[in-house]
């Protein structure tokens, strides 16, 4: 087995106990709860078939809603619309001239800040609204579903930038 597979199968688990026992027990009231276990489908490599991608997802979405949720699919919705998305948004975001480099993946150091901010901060709205419209399932009260998904958004968003820092190194700099 390749060394990087199992690299991301520790990623997978290790995102997954994390946000089970550190980051759901975050909570600031009702209305705050970072969901940084996301941080996986944003940077598996490019380099696996978009099916794959959305499997994964899905996969990462089911085993968070055995963990955090009596309802089985919220967060397995959510993952498999943004692995299914991904492509998608890294290739509006690619500079155009990425001729003489090649991203395999996604990081602060790959892809520069304002790149990846906006590849993540996309990626993790778009996660939430699945997830919170999907979790109230009415739109009762727009503004506060609103509220709840930018609150929630900027939260996990300043997380994952923090794990992205701290965990991942400038691949330049390894030299």
């Amino acid at each position: 087995m390749n060394i990087s597979v199992i690299k991301y199968i520790l990623l997978f688990i290790l995102l997954i106990l994390l946000q089970e026992f550190v980051f759901d027990n975050i909570q600031v009231g009702t209305l705050l709860t970072p969901y940084v276990y996301i941080l996986f489908i944003l940077i598996l490599p490019f380099s696996y078939a978009p099916s794959v991608v959305v499997i994964l997802s899905f996969l990462l979405g089911l085993s968070v809603d055995f963990f955090t949720t009596d309802i089985l699919g919220l967060h397995a919705f959510a993952c498999t619309v943004i692995g299914y998305f991904r492509g998608f948004v890294f290739k509006a975001l690619k500079p155009k001239d990425d001729t003489e480099q090649k991203i395999a993946t996604t990081t602060i150091y790959t892809m520069g800040w304002r790149p990846f901010l906006l590849y993540v901060t996309i990626l993790v709205l778009m996660h939430h609204s699945c997830l919170f419209i999907l979790e109230t399932f009415k739109l009762y009260n727009p503004l506060y579903l609103l509220i709840h998904i930018l609150l929630n958004s900027l939260v996990s968003i300043t997380f994952i930038i923090l794990i992205e820092l701290a965990f991942f190194r400038n691949p330049r700099s390894q030299s």
